[in-house]
C-alpha cells in the first residue's frame, strides 16, 4: 500500500500577494507589482460587500 503525503493549502499557497486599487489601470498596475514571482493581480474591494478581483 502507497502511503501519499497530505499537502496543506497554506503550504502549496503563496503568502505574499499584491493588492492594487480599483482604479489603476492595469498596465500601471503590473509596473507596481512588488513581488515579481506572482502571476496574478488582486484587485482591492469598492466597498465591504464587494469581492476581490483576480487578473
Amino acid at each position: 500500500m502507497n502511503s501519499k503525503e497530505i499537502a496543506c493549502v497554506q503550504d502549496v499557497l503563496r503568502h505574499d500577494s499584491d493588492i492594487i486599487s480599483r482604479m489603476t489601470m492595469i498596465s500601471d498596475a503590473l509596473l507596481q507589482m512588488e513581488h515579481l514571482k506572482n502571476k496574478m493581480l488582486i484587485f482591492d474591494k469598492r466597498h465591504d460587500n464587494d469581492e476581490y478581483s483576480v487578473v
